[in-house]
C-alpha cells in the first residue's frame, strides 16, 4: 500500500499488461505537474493485490493501481 498527501508527487508507475497507470486512475487529483491536490484532510491510498511484494519487491507487475481509495477524515459522529 502506498499512501498520498496533498502536495506530494504522483508516484511514475505504469500499468501492467497494458492497465492505465497510476497518474491515469489518479488524473483528477493532479495538477499539471504530477503533484497530489487535494484537501488537508483527504488522503488517496494505492493498493497491489496482486504481487507478494515481500517476496519479490522489484516485480514489474507491481503497479499499486488495484484498488485506489480517496479517504476524507471528519471529525464527526
Amino acid at each position: 500500500m502506498r499512501t498520498l498527501r496533498n502536495g506530494e508527487q504522483a508516484p511514475p508507475l505504469q500499468g501492467f499488461g497494458g492497465q492505465q497507470s497510476v497518474s491515469d486512475f489518479l488524473g483528477p487529483y493532479l495538477n499539471d505537474n504530477g503533484t497530489v491536490m487535494l484537501n488537508d484532510n483527504q488522503v488517496i491510498m494505492l493498493f497491489e493485490m496482486g504481487v507478494d511484494l515481500s517476496a519479490d519487491p522489484d516485480n514489474e507487475a507491481a503497479d499499486f493501481q488495484d484498488l485506489v481509495i480517496l479517504m476524507t477524515i471528519s471529525d464527526s459522529q
